[in-house]
């Protein structure tokens, strides 16, 4: 669905193009965003060069968790970085003016990741992150999250209206049938995560060496 089919379908719950119609749309679409941590629709892979004797990149989309950070500059086997919140950042890193091989990194702001020691070669890394939305814009657009629950973004949004307009038991029906399809969303979503291995794993590694 589009933004302007989204919108015709939200207009069936008795609003108009009078009513603040993307922003209840938005507000939907972010709610389903924040339901789960790990969407596999969210999940981004990307390739960032850092130049050298620059601690700082910024990857294409907003961050809103990093999976992982790997330094692949040699092209032999990467190295994973180690990531720290800005916390522990600041108590245990007192010159972060310091330069050498990166190993450890943060995040802050809405996009910007911050490594140390600062290298002073350029740096490729293969960043996998869960991306950020942005907002909806035009009729044209069309929602990231997958087309089969696109309705979800309706009834979000339509729950959200209706409580606005303080209709409280039209907006508890179409919350019940929102929370519902959220949760069979998400279900649907981590068991297509975990997938099935292909022969049975040996967990107590009596296979190994």
């Amino acid at each position: 669905m589009t933004v302007g089919e989204i919108k015709t379908a939200l207009k069936k719950f008795g609003f108009n193009d009078s009513d603040p119609l993307l922003i209840w749309i938005n507000a939907s679409m972010h709610l389903i965003e924040d339901a789960y941590a790990n969407w596999s629709w969210l999940q981004t892979l990307e390739s960032v060069v850092q130049t050298a004797n620059d601690s700082t990149f910024t990857p294409a989309g907003g961050v809103t968790r990093v999976i992982t950070l790997k330094d692949v500059t040699s092209g032999g086997y990467p190295d994973e970085l180690i990531y720290w919140d800005n916390r522990k950042w600041e108590r245990e890193i007192s010159k972060e003016e310091d330069q050498g091989d990166p190993w450890v990194y943060t995040i802050f702001g809405a996009k910007d990741i911050q490594v140390y020691p600062t290298p002073t070669t350029a740096k490729t890394y293969r960043l996998k992150y869960i991306k950020a939305l942005a907002d909806l814009v035009n009729d044209a657009d069309v929602p990231v999250v997958p087309t089969k629950n696109h309705y979800l973004i309706v009834l979000g949004a339509a729950f959200i209206a209706l409580q606005a307009e303080n209709e409280e038991d039209r907006a508890a029906n179409a919350q019940a049938q929102f929370d519902t399809g959220l949760d069979r969303m998400v279900l649907a979503d981590m068991k297509r995560q975990i997938g099935e291995p292909s022969m049975v794993e040996d967990t107590a590694y009596y296979g190994s060496d």
